[in-house]
């Protein structure tokens, strides 16, 4: 049996022996990056790197993802410009087929015989009596090129090609002579004024009959007819040329017989100040009105005097209508 001697002795030993394995392993052991050992926590550090790694990996077919879907909106886009070129390129071949001038005179201008070429609205519902109502293209006898216009084929047997529209308020109709020469705007299926200019190559061609349709706030409705209708030249500014009154809107137009069209900027009326100017329009004033389908868009009652889309013989002047159309056809 050991003494107590022996015993401390075997302690110290025991004690010297443990430290110097307990040194070995600290200097033995491996550098971890981020830990304090290759124990467990260096499995975390992989894992979260592993998680980054995999959201840097998504976030870049995100935006590979977007980038695809700009370049399908970028072939989209120059697929209608495509289409949109093509489009026109037809209008152009159409309408350079479509009559052969070969002298100054519109005797000397041929048509091509295989191609139609209807005059107003009217040739084209004679050619297919089941057109719908749209926009078409017609070519006035002038040799001058086709024309876009609108053709009603639903009031009274159809065939009216339009020339005015009122029905929202969308479009402002207070302009001037150029825009009321030309027309506007280029969308002939909302409100539109086709164009004094095309309006007489297209009346000049045949005897013509006017149809004036109206409705108020309130959905009722009303027409005057007119058994013809011409216009002049520009340089007898577009005067007015009416014949005889039919329907159910009462007169507003006959006392606007003969006289020349007016606007803001081109005062062609007998009043000492601009009839345009006060009444807010374009039309064929004389002193100055007794219809003013070309005013401002009050829609329904107004207080202002006479400035609206005003028909004087049905719905007075202080009462702006909801829906106006003007339209022709050849008279049977």
């Amino acid at each position: 049996m050991a003494s107590p001697v022996q015993w401390v002795v075997l302690l110290v030993v025991v004690s010297c022996v443990w430290k110097q394995g307990t040194v070995a392993q600290k200097v033995t052991l491996p550098y971890c990056p981020g830990s304090v050992c290759c124990g467990g926590d260096s499995n975390g550090d992989t894992a979260q790197q592993q998680r980054r790694m995999a959201d840097l990996e998504a976030r870049q077919a995100q935006v590979e993802a977007r980038q695809a879907q700009m370049e399908a909106r970028q072939a989209q886009m120059e697929a209608r410009q495509a289409q949109m070129e093509a489009r026109q390129a037809q209008v152009e071949a159409r309408l350079a087929d479509g009559v052969r001038c070969c002298g100054e005179n519109d005797t000397d201008c041929e048509e091509d015989p295989e191609v139609p070429h209807p005059r107003d609205c009217k040739d084209i519902l004679d050619n297919d009596e089941t057109t719908p109502s749209g926009v078409y293209t017609v070519y006035p006898q002038d040799g001058l090129g086709g024309v876009l216009v609108y053709c009603d084929n639903d009031i009274d047997g159809g065939g009216w090609t339009v020339f005015q529209k009122r029905q929202d308020g969308s479009v402002d109709f207070y302009r001037g002579w150029r825009d009321y020469k030309t027309g506007f705007p280029s969308n002939l299926n909302g409100e539109f004024w086709l164009g004094l200019e095309k309006l007489y190559r297209l009346a000049v061609q045949k005897t013509y009959e006017l149809r004036v349709d109206m409705e108020d706030v309130e959905g009722n409705t009303a027409y005057a007819a007119y058994d013809t209708f011409a216009i002049s030249p520009e340089s007898q500014n577009y005067k007015l040329q009416i014949g005889t009154y039919s329907g159910n809107a009462g007169d507003s137009l006959s006392v606007h017989n003969g006289h020349p069209f007016s606007t803001k900027d081109r005062d062609n009326d007998e009043y000492p100040s601009s009839c345009a100017q006060i009444f807010k329009g374009a039309w064929w004033y004389v002193d100055c009105h007794d219809s003013n389908l070309n005013g401002l868009y009050h829609l329904g009652p107004h207080v202002s005097y006479a400035d609206g889309v005003n028909w004087q013989h049905w719905k007075g002047d202080y009462n702006s209508l909801k829906r106006t159309e003007m339209k022709i056809r050849p008279k049977a």
